[in-house]
């Protein structure tokens, strides 16, 4: 099997959509005005450079998953669906091509990211996706429970799945990350590329050897000859 790994936010699109549709809920009064002000607080602090990410991606979801205990998981999910159809996602001029280029290929496509997985399920058809790894809320009986299954924004979850696919016949893969999380989607493929990296993972991708791109260079043109050369 052959596959390229992606995260998403910073790395095939700008931004954080997801960010965007808990601001959307806050303002429809579905998550409280006190539980979205700390997220766009906490946000701030991210991009201001006062919170680290990893202390930005532990706490957003752990503020969400509070507030929606109890709420029909269904809801949400059509919360989601119909906000996405209403909202043009801001991609990158190389990222569809990008994802064609891999599927032409033979490879399969695979995003592993730290927005809701029910969110990025949406990213499929219009990205191209052949599946999707998201940070995931328990559901009981249809309903939210409150806890995080599992956080995906984190190094060790993304670990985990590569992991995953290493140990079930994955051949040869592509990685591409913005921060330093994405070490571990980086650190277990044979080809890793950060792509518009954070000044921390440019670091550790400098030290460690690995490609580093940016929206400016001919991203996709540079991928395929690293798949035409067998690299």
């Amino acid at each position: 099997m052959k596959a390229a790994f992606f995260d998403i936010d910073g790395v095939l699109t700008r931004g954080f959509l997801i960010g965007d549709f808990w601001n959307h809920m806050t303002e429809k009064g579905i998550i409280k005005k006190e539980a979205g002000q700390k997220r766009k607080k906490l946000m701030q602090g991210y991009k201001n450079g006062e919170t680290s990410y990893v202390e930005f991606i532990t706490k957003a979801p752990e503020l969400i998953v509070a507030e929606i205990i109890g709420m029909k998981h269904s809801k949400i999910k059509k919360e989601m669906k119909d906000f996405l159809h209403k909202r043009e996602i801001n991609i990158f001029n190389y990222s569809k091509l990008l994802i064609k280029l891999f599927k032409d290929s033979g490879y399969k496509t695979i995003a592993v990211s730290g927005s809701d997985h029910d969110f990025i399920e949406n990213y499929k058809k219009t990205l191209g996706f052949d599946k999707v790894y998201g940070t995931k809320f328990e559901v009981k009986n249809g309903t939210y429970t409150g806890r995080i299954e599992i956080n995906m924004g984190l190094k060790e979850s993304k670990s985990a799945i590569l992991n995953s696919f290493s140990n079930n016949g994955l051949k040869t893969s592509f990685g591409f990350g913005d921060t330093a999380q994405d070490v571990g989607i980086l650190e277990n493929v044979n080809i890793p590329i950060a792509l518009n990296p954070t000044t921390d993972l440019r670091k550790i991708a400098s030290k460690k050897g690995w490609i580093i791109m940016h929206e400016k260079d001919d991203v996709v043109g540079e991928v395929e000859k690293l798949i035409n050369n067998g690299i």
